[in-house]
């Protein structure tokens, strides 16, 4: 039996240590695959070789489970559970549930150390901990014997057989094995780190003795004249290296040019002989750089001391100067020994200054172009540029000065700006002047606008944007004939160019095509610049003129009949009488009638003389303060009745109105004439509208009819004395309204489209 035990012990060593090898060579990806069926595999070979005790199998297959969980974790653990579960169950026995579950049992153990501790370095360096460990999966075997032996066999009888092999041996043997797992691992891994260094690692490695080379890393291959086979070269020739510790070092050239350093160290073999490591670095480059340095710094301090600016280092410690160039101590009257080891406070700069310097270099790293005090030996004080940054010198951290006297600059400066602040001033009173010259042609009631010899607009005043219906924003710098093509072709075209071409100013007028019924009075002015053109409006002149045709029409009308009115009506009286006589003479009775017609038609005529008479009157009316809507009101019932004879309608719409001065006789006789000139244009059911209302400081009266309209051609000689469109009219009834609404200071205007005219007396 003990003969047995020990095989099995022997066998789970050996093959432990052996699947823990094989998992450190495994890749990681399908290791724990792997290690489970060879796990599985060694616990049934662990099983084959138990030993029995009453009938029951015993072995270490709780450490093979073991390892299994704690090396592959939970896949490893229930491929091997399975496998040697599936085997011990085959197998048969009395205790094949036992065998199964202390494979169980022990899977899931190794799966909780291997959680906890297999990734930790320090347990495989604790003997005693792992032997702890042994002894507790010892102590679990004894409960799973003494909980499936209670009722079909005698524990205690078992535990006597097996109780010391297992609490000795298998504390040892997890001991042992564990140690041996964290021992290999530790080893492989340091290989591992080693290989990678000398694969992958920029380090140039090469280790030898003297037999030749032994480790080479692959970077140092590189170096095609250093004879790895032989790297010995590298070493004197008395081989005095292996009589020091210390480390040597030397230098190399390869045949391209290529500059090496060899850093050399000596160490002792297992076997007590000595190797050598060398490490390799390039300095070719490095070595460039220095030299590149070196010349730098060589320029640096030629410039340095013969830059046409002054300049000056201090050390970044005690801001003490280090030196200064010959520009610096020639501007400022110094010596080399009065100014080393100064600071520049001590040199006259002022302190508040010089912290701001500081300040700013401490925040920005330099300081750029910035004014500064300048004060010399004998105490005067000028004006210099600053620039500062931070330089090292011989490892040592310092600033770099750098002085541009502006002094006399700075002199001519205030001498420029007092200069031009005095032309400054001048200019602006001019600028205030012309700014007022503008104020006046851009506010003026006038248009005005100029154009350059391109024809674009370069100026526009705000009567002008009125006029020409357009912003000054959308004129400036535009072809006046793009910007307003309804210009081309017109009179102001051919004025324009005229005035342009002969050099000469031009006055004319036109009606605006852009503005209803306006006319202008167009200036063009010429000039070397091109063309400066003024628009006066003279439409309350030409009206003015029309105005003053047609008084002096009536004028003429009133001369006639103050001049034959009387000398017609006397004969016409004398015959009027005559004819009465006649009609009442017997023998004339037949005649009568015939005399009745022409006394009838001398009363026309006296009527036509009449109003002839009153169109002639210069005698002031009688105005008084009173409303218009009154006289409306008392005279539309008769409107109403003219209208309803004549199967017409008619509406009166007064609004709140305030008082005017009238003739409310005249105002009567003014809107009777209106109204029947409206009705007589209309057709039977049309409508004729009576409204009064204020609107923009004056009371309008407007009479709207529906009739066929007035002809365009025929408005203009509305109120002209005898001019009429009716058969049986005499051409006096609206040129009596002109000369009422002139007593009363009003103006008639007249709207009138195919649809219906209307009248509107504007009173003031």
């Amino acid at each position: 039996m003990y003969y047995d035990l020990l095989t099995n012990i022997i066998n789970v060593l050996f093959l432990s240590c052996a699947v823990i090898l094989v998992d450190l060579s495994l890749n990681k990806k399908y290791s724990p695959y792997v290690l489970g069926v060879i796990f599985g595999l060694i616990t049934i070979f662990v099983m084959i070789g138990h030993i029995v005790v009453e009938g029951r199998f015993y072995d270490f297959r709780l450490i093979t489970m073991t390892m299994a969980g704690f090396i592959g974790g939970p896949v490893t653990a229930v491929i091997a559970a399975l496998i040697s579960s599936l085997y011990r169950y085959c197998a048969g026995g009395t205790g094949s549930m036992a065998g199964i579950t202390n494979i169980i049992t022990f899977a899931c153990f190794g799966i909780i150390l291997g959680k906890h501790l297999r990734r930790s370095n320090q347990n495989g360096k604790k003997l005693l901990f792992w032997f702890m460990i042994g002894i507790v999966m010892a102590c679990i075997l004894f409960l799973l014997v003494v909980f499936y032996t209670l009722r079909m066999g005698d524990p205690i009888a078992i535990l006597k057989v097996v109780a010391a092999p297992f609490l000795i041996i298998t504390p040892l043997a997890t001991t042992i094995i564990f140690n041996f797992y964290f021992w290999t691992n530790n080893f492989l891994g340091k290989s591992a780190i080693l290989n990678t260094i000398l694969d992958n690692s920029a380090v140039n490695l090469i280790i030898f003795d003297d037999h030749g080379p032994i480790l080479c890393s692959k970077n140092s291959k590189q170096y095609t004249n250093l004879n790895t086979e032989n790297p010995t070269q590298l070493l004197d020739p008395n081989k005095s290296w292996l009589n020091t510790a210390n480390q040597l070092h030397k230098e190399i050239t390869t045949e391209n040019g290529r500059q090496l350093v060899a850093h050399l160290a000596r160490f002792q073999k297992s076997k007590g002989e000595y190797a050598c490591m060398a490490i390799i670095n390039d300095v070719t480059d490095q070595n460039r750089q220095q030299e590149k340095c070196r010349v730098a710094t060589d320029r640096f301090a030629k410039a340095f001391k013969l830059g046409p600016h002054m300049m000056a280092i201090i050390k970044q410690s005690d801001y003490k100067y280090v030196d200064v160039n010959d520009r610096f101590l020639e501007e400022r009257s110094y010596t080399r020994e009065d100014v080393i080891g100064k600071t520049p406070i001590e040199m006259g700069t002022p302190e508040s200054e010089f912290k701001q310097i500081l300040e700013t270099i401490g925040l920005h790293g330099s300081v750029q172009n910035v004014e500064c005090s300048l004060v010399t030996k004998h105490g005067s004080i000028g004006t210099a540029i600053l620039s500062a940054d931070m330089i090292t010198i011989d490892d040592q951290e310092c600033i770099l000065l750098a002085y541009n006297d502006v002094t006399e600059i700075k002199r001519m400066q205030t001498e420029k700006v007092e200069q031009l602040s005095k032309y400054l001033f001048l200019e602006a009173e001019l600028s205030q002047s012309n700014q007022l010259i503008t104020d006046i042609v851009n506010h003026m009631p006038d248009g005005f606008y100029a154009l350059d010899n391109q024809w674009r607009f370069t100026f526009v005043n705000k009567k002008a944007e009125d006029l020409l219906l357009k912003t000054r924003e959308e004129l400036l710098g535009k072809v006046i004939w793009k910007s307003i093509p309804h210009f081309k072709g017109t009179l102001l075209e051919v004025n324009y160019q005229k005035a342009q071409k002969d050099n000469e100013a031009m006055t004319f007028e036109y009606l605006s095509f852009l503005q209803k019924d306006i006319w202008y009075q167009v200036t063009v002015y010429p000039s070397p610049f091109g063309l400066t053109v003024y628009y006066r409006d003279v439409t309350e002149r030409k009206i003015a003129q029309d105005e003053m045709a047609r008084l002096d029409r009536l004028n003429l009308v009133g001369q006639l009949a103050a001049g034959i009115g009387h000398e017609i009506r006397n004969p016409m009286t004398t015959v009027r009488g005559y004819l009465q006589l006649l009609g009442e003479k017997p023998d004339c009775a037949v005649r009568k009638p015939t005399f009745e017609l022409m006394i009838s038609e001398l009363d026309c005529a006296n009527s036509i003389i009449t109003e002839f008479l009153s169109l002639a009157q210069t005698k002031q009316s009688n105005l008084k303060l009173q409303n218009l809507n009154d006289v409306l009101n008392n005279l539309y019932p008769l409107l109403e009745a003219d209208t309803f004879t004549q199967s017409k309608q008619i509406r009166l719409i007064t609004g709140e109105i305030p008082n005017l001065r009238l003739n409310d006789k005249q105002i009567s006789q003014l809107v009777l004439n209106l109204v029947r000139n409206g009705l007589e244009a209309m057709k039977e059911n049309g409508c004729l509208t009576v409204k009064s209302y204020s609107q923009d400081g004056l009371v309008v009266l407007e009479i709207t009819d529906e009739g066929c309209g007035i002809p365009s051609e025929n408005i203009i000689k509305v109120g002209t004395p005898f001019f009429t469109t009716k058969d049986s009219g005499t051409g006096l009834g609206l040129a009596t309204c002109y000369k009422i609404s002139e007593s009363h200071n009003a103006k008639i205007h007249i709207d009138s489209n195919p649809c219906g005219t209307t009248f509107f007396i504007r009173f003031p």
